[in-house]
């Protein structure tokens, strides 16, 4: 799989979330923030990464910042809620 776009490391991250491959998706997802910084449902994605590894601080220091760029996205108010 070529890593050129946002789409091909968000669905690499998502690979490894479906295996409970927490180190491996945590990684993928922090390089992908790192070259796509703008791109908001990772931000999401880590959340939900943090969540699965209890690490609950770190999961509400991502959705909120998921939530800068869609506030009122009711499956982010979701996730804020479960934290």
């Amino acid at each position: 799989m070529s890593l050129e776009s946002s789409e091909a490391y968000f669905e690499r991250t998502l690979q490894f979330y479906g295996v409970q491959a927490w180190e491996l998706a945590e990684a993928s997802c922090l390089e992908l923030l790192e070259k796509f910084p703008d791109y908001g449902e990772a931000f999401h994605l880590l959340a939900g990464i943090y969540i699965k590894q209890q690490r609950f601080d770190e999961a509400f220091r991502f959705i909120q910042k998921a939530l800068v760029f869609e506030p009122e996205a009711p499956h982010l108010l979701n996730t804020l809620g479960f934290i």
